[in-house]
C-alpha cells in the first residue's frame, strides 16, 4: 500500500516463488490494485505477451509457440504459465478499467540465443538494470505516470543497493546495476524488496546464478528456540 513498486524475488528452477507471486498479485489486484507486473523476459517479446493476454476466449498457444516468453523450464516453466493463466482470469473479472499489463521488462535478446564470448555476455548482463529501467518508462510509466507495479525477477534484480562486478578473461570489469538498486535511486521512497529463499530445481543454470540468500546458515547456527 505505501511503495509504488514492489520486488518480488524469484529464484530459478524452484515453483513455489512463482506461486507466491501468483497469490501475491492477486491480493494486490482485488486490494489497492495493481497495475502492471514486469517478468524477466527479453523485451522483442512484448508483443506476444500483449496478444495472448488480449485473447478470448484464452489462447495459451501463443506462449507455448514463443517459449522465450517464459524465463523457466521444467516444471517451473508449466507454473509460469499458471502464473500467465491466473493473471488473465483477473483480468476478465477485473475489467477494462482496472486490467493489469504483463511487462516483458529484461534486456531486449536477452538471454543470448547465438553463442557469443564471456566477455560481451558479461558486458550485456551489465546493461540489464538500465534497460529495465527504461522498458519501465516506456511500457508503463509514458501513459501511466502513477502506476503501481509488482516486479517478479530473480533475487538480484531486487536488490534496492549495491552492485555486481563481473570480469571475465583479463577484460576490463563490468558494473552490473540491479534493477531495484537503480529504479531506488530515482525514485527513493518508492521502492520495496522482498527477498525469497527457496530450493532451486536440477539442472538450471544463469549466466550469474542467484540461489536465495544466506539465512538459512544464519538460523542452523542459532540456539534453538531464539528464532
Amino acid at each position: 500500500r505505501g511503495h509504488r513498486f514492489v520486488f518480488l524475488s524469484d529464484v530459478r528452477g524452484a515453483a513455489e516463488p512463482t506461486r507466491l507471486a501468483s497469490r501475491t498479485i492477486q491480493a494486490l489486484a482485488e486490494g489497492p490494485g495493481l497495475d502492471a507486473v514486469m517478468v524477466e523476459v527479453g523485451n522483442e517479446q512484448q508483443p506476444y505477451l500483449d496478444v495472448y493476454f488480449n485473447t478470448e476466449p484464452e489462447n495459451a498457444s501463443v506462449l507455448l509457440s514463443q517459449p522465450r516468453t517464459v524465463p523457466e523450464t521444467g516444471a517451473a516453466n508449466r507454473e509460469f504459465i499458471e502464473l500467465y493463466h491466473q493473471i488473465w482470469i483477473l483480468n476478465q473479472k477485473l475489467g477494462a478499467d482496472r486490467r493489469i499489463r504483463v511487462i516483458a521488462g529484461d534486456l531486449e535478446g536477452w538471454p543470448d540465443e547465438e553463442a557469443v564470448s564471456p566477455a560481451e555476455r558479461a558486458r550485456r548482463f551489465g546493461e540489464r538494470g538500465p534497460a529495465m529501467v527504461k522498458n519501465l518508462d516506456t511500457e508503463v510509466l509514458l501513459t501511466t505516470p502513477r502506476a503501481r507495479v509488482l516486479v517478479f525477477m530473480t533475487g538480484l534484480q531486487s536488490l534496492r543497493s549495491g552492485y555486481g562486478q563481473l570480469q571475465t578473461g583479463g577484460t576490463a570489469t563490468v558494473a552490473a546495476h540491479w534493477f531495484a538498486s537503480v529504479l531506488n535511486d530515482r525514485k527513493p521512497g518508492d521502492v520495496f524488496s522482498v527477498i525469497v529463499d527457496a530450493g532451486t530445481g536440477s539442472g538450471v543454470r544463469e549466466f550469474v546464478d542467484y540461489r536465495g540468500t544466506r539465512l538459512g546458515e544464519v538460523v542452523e547456527t542459532m540456539p534453538a528456540g531464539s528464532y
